[in-house]
């Protein structure tokens, strides 16, 4: 006996999980937001909007390093802020080197180099970065500002004034901290000290600088 085989019919609703299926095609993607340590601090990143954030705490390592542990490609940081009291590290080398994106910093007072003894290259190809104030910085323990802008070669206004004011170590060298920054044409040295410093070769090596004014800066205290 032959078995006709069973009637469609049209008027019945889809499977269920045909229905659950377009509703997650139909969904908006999540932001991707990274959490992580870096030292002390607790940092999250939106690949969206290209924000690094960092909280209370201190730094222990290189920012690009760190990142790239965590699964996160340095080169999409776009803004970093400090949202609490955060130390930098103590000598780390290369801090915010390798972030070519990096456009700029929000709530940078609260970022604190008190314990600073090393800022070589710590803008190392930041090539994105136009303007810096970096005055209100705390470099007294610092020994080593060598090649620390070197290749940010964006950058077109930096403030350094007051540097080296209260400075407590000897040996300072600072060669090459300015190097290659071909586009610098406002560079702020008011009561810049270079006391104790014993290099400063190929300091202003291929900047955009047309004149320098050091006429306040001091050698001794």
């Amino acid at each position: 006996e032959e078995v006709e085989p069973p009637i469609e019919d049209s008027n019945l609703p889809e499977p269920e999980e045909q229905g659950n299926q377009k509703s997650v095609v139909q969904a908006k993607a999540p932001r991707a937001i990274t959490t992580n340590t870096n030292g002390t601090s607790t940092w999250t990143f939106d690949s969206t909007t290209g924000l690094l954030s960092f909280g209370t705490g201190q730094l222990a390592e290189r920012i690009d390093n760190n990142l790239t542990n965590a699964g996160v490609t340095p080169a999409n940081v776009k803004t970093i802020r400090f949202n609490g009291a955060v130390d930098a590290p103590t000598a780390v080398d290369c801090l915010f080197a390798n972030l070519t994106q990096l456009s700029g910093f929000t709530s940078l007072n609260n970022f604190s180099t008190r314990y600073a003894t090393s800022m070589s290259m710590w803008f190392d190809g930041t090539s994105s970065l136009s303007i810096l104030d970096l005055s209100g910085w705390n470099v007294t323990r610092v020994t080593s500002f060598e090649y620390m802008f070197y290749g940010a070669t964006s950058l077109t206004t930096l403030n350094l004034s007051d540097w080296g004011v209260g400075r407590i170590v000897t040996d300072v060298r600072m060669g090459s901290m300015f190097r290659d920054t071909s586009a610098l044409t406002n560079l702020n040295l008011t009561n810049f000290k270079t006391t104790n410093v014993i290099s400063m070769s190929s300091m202003f090596n291929n900047t955009g600088l047309t004149s320098l004014d050091r006429s306040e800066e001091h050698t001794s205290e």
